[in-house]
């Protein structure tokens, strides 16, 4: 892919990923729900070319389409009973002919931080602890190929879900 005219990217936290889609997009539109995310972001990138926007994008609605939308270890916390009204406003997001890519976590025991104990129990809540000792229930979902590309294409992308041989699950799609 070259460079694109507008990027969306849902989920932008530090902005690891917002500092590799500044080689692609002439403009991005970087989403958060946490003001300090977006802080640090905006101080590490420091771009003209990035719009920060703080939504919340379980009440987010878009309000335009864009070239390429990206969302990098965000999916793994979108409950099931909200992932096709949340990929339902990816879709209309993109631009026809545009390309949406996913990057995710998958189910994998030794990938995990050691104080994180990671077990396929099916319970998609899951005990986070900081390093200050801080505590959180988050929601840890790990999809499974087959199940996202059918998500994907029921939705109306053309897409192609992969997975590495250990860690990650990626998915590449195109809206027609």
């Amino acid at each position: 892919m070259g460079l694109v005219e507008s990027v969306l990217e849902l989920a932008s936290g530090t902005g690891i990923w917002t500092q590799k889609l500044l080689n692609i997009g002439e403009k991005i539109i970087a989403i958060d729900a946490s003001e300090e995310m977006i802080t640090i972001n905006r101080a590490k990138l420091n771009s003209p070319n990035i719009e920060y926007r703080q939504l919340d994008l379980f009440t987010w609605q878009p309000e335009t389409e864009y070239n390429l939308v990206f969302f990098g270890f965000w999916l793994s916390h979108v409950p099931p009973n909200l992932l096709n009204s949340f990929l339902q406003k990816v879709y209309q997001s993109v631009r026809l002919g545009g390309q949406l890519f996913i990057i995710d976590s998958r189910f994998e025991p030794t990938s995990t931080a050691k104080n994180h104990l990671l077990a396929d129990d099916g319970n998609i809540y899951k005990l986070r602890k900081l390093n200050n000792e801080q505590e959180f229930t988050i929601v840890k979902v790990f999809y499974q190929a087959d199940e996202l590309q059918e998500h994907l294409e029921k939705i109306g992308f053309k897409a192609q879900v992969n997975v590495t041989d250990n860690y990650f699950i990626y998915a590449n799609c195109q809206k027609i």
